[in-house]
């Protein structure tokens, strides 16, 4: 897994590690997926090369608190609507950023 910096992630891309502040949190809404209805809130992450929607399901939306800098690791891009956005997949995690 190398780190890389969002100006860098592409739509396709796997395996994911970025470092970024969370600067938008939105309100949890319910999504209906194959695995029935699920809640879904969208964050912006941004770091100094600039900013991705980053996609918070189930409990990835506890974890994850505006302002913070968080670590993004094993995450996923797809392209959704014309816009790559993060996903973190079920063999991923958001940890909390300490120096």
């Amino acid at each position: 897994m190398t780190r890389m910096k969002i100006s860098q992630i592409k739509a396709g891309m796997r395996n994911i590690e970025v470092i970024g502040r969370l600067v938008e949190l939105g309100k949890p809404v319910q999504m209906s997926t194959r695995y029935g209805l699920e809640p879904l809130a969208k964050a912006k992450l941004r770091d100094d090369t600039g900013e991705i929607v980053l996609n918070l399901w189930r409990q990835q939306i506890d974890v994850a608190q505006e302002g913070e800098i968080v670590i993004l690791r094993n995450a996923f891009a797809r392209e959704f609507s014309g816009v790559v956005q993060l996903n973190i997949g079920a063999d991923g995690e958001i940890l909390r950023y300490s120096k």
